[in-house]
Parts: structure tokens; sequence; C-alpha cells
């Protein structure tokens, strides 16, 4: 049965969690995963392109659940660095949010570092590999002045259609009080307002 209460502003603020969530593990992820393909492509087939591909493929066969869990009792509990919970303070500042966020976040960004990564690095050596970049290096331009005219703009575009679809699941959260929670509660405690509005969201991050 349904609470009797407007879904809009429930769903919303549900979702602003959702957000920040999946803004912050974006942020831990996408530069040290874009950076880390880039270099692995560079140095293909050597003992340092070896073992990003080792570490992505780790990380991303590795369930949050579990990344999480590891770091609850490391961090959380033995270090005592982060906290525990991820839910702020209903006052808190940026700051105190993203340290509360911060645990749940690097979960997320160590299974999608792998993702990212590999796409990345296969990419780059696609590009690498084409007529115009070898066109490119023979003119005389340095290694750099390569990568940013001609590589980089080129060999993101698959890494960026990752990134989009990946969008959607971060907005599932892992929050407790995330759109992810929000809907399976809806859906355990049937109410078809929720379930209708969920789906709505969904086709527009689809869209």
């Amino acid at each position: 049965p349904g609470t009797g209460q407007p879904v809009l502003p429930t769903l919303f603020d549900a979702m602003i969690r959702s957000t920040k969530l999946a803004a912050l593990a974006l942020l831990l992820t996408i530069p040290a995963a874009i950076a880390a393909g880039l270099y692995a492509a560079r140095r293909r087939d050597k003992p340092q392109d070896r073992a990003i591909v080792l570490l992505g493929l780790t990380s991303s066969s590795i369930p949050e659940f579990v990344t999480g869990t590891i770091l609850v009792v490391v961090v959380g509990v033995q270090l005592q660095l982060l906290p525990v919970l991820a839910t702020p303070p209903p006052d808190a500042d940026i700051l105190t949010t993203i340290r509360y966020l911060l645990m749940p976040a690097m979960a997320m960004a160590i299974v999608y570092f792998g993702y990212i990564a590999r796409m990345t690095r296969a990419g780059t050596i696609e590009v690498l590999q084409s007529d115009y970049t070898r066109t490119a290096a023979m003119k005389g331009l340095t290694t750099g002045q390569t990568m940013r005219r001609h590589v980089l703009r080129n060999a993101l575009i698959p890494t960026v259609a990752v990134i989009a679809v990946q969008v959607g699941y971060l907005f599932g959260g892992i929050s407790d009080v995330g759109g992810g929670l929000y809907g399976a509660a809806a859906r355990f405690r049937p109410s078809f307002a929720v379930c209708l509005a969920l789906m709505l969201c969904g086709l527009a991050l689809a869209a």
C-alpha cells in the first residue's frame, strides 16, 4: 500500500542523493582511468601495460558489494579514516558530504576503473595504428602534439560511450536512501505511482 504522500518530493530527494554519489564516483574514476588507459596504450605489451590491464580486469571483476565491504572493514572500522555510513547530516557542508560519500564512491570507482581504462587503451591503440597518426608523426610532430591533436579526440569516442551507458546504472545508487533503494522499496511495497515515476526517469536518462 502507498503512503499517501506525493511522489515527486521524495523521489527528488532520493535522486539528488544518488546524483551526488554518482558524480563523486565519476570524478574519482574518469581522470584516473583515462590516464591509465593512455599510459598503457603508449607502452603496449610492456610490463606497465600488462600491469594496468591486469589491474583493470581484477577491479572490474569484483562486485561493488565485495569492494564496499572490504573498504568498510579496513578504511572505516580498522583505520577509522572515513565514516561507515553514507548518510551525511542534513546540515552538512560540501566537505562533510564528500567525506560521508567517499567510501561508497570509491567502491563504485574501483569497478568502473577497469571498464574505462581498458576501453581507453583499446581505442588509443587503434588510433595510434591509423594512417593519419603515422602521417602526423612523419611531419615532425612530437608525441605530445600527436596525442593532443589527433589521438585523444578520436580515441576517447568509445570511452565516452561507455561512460554514458554507465551513468544510468550509477543513478541507481548504493546510498541508503538513493534512487535504487527507493525503487526497491516501491517494488516490495507496491506503489504504482512511484514505479511509474521511476520508469519515466529511466526513460529520460536513456533518451
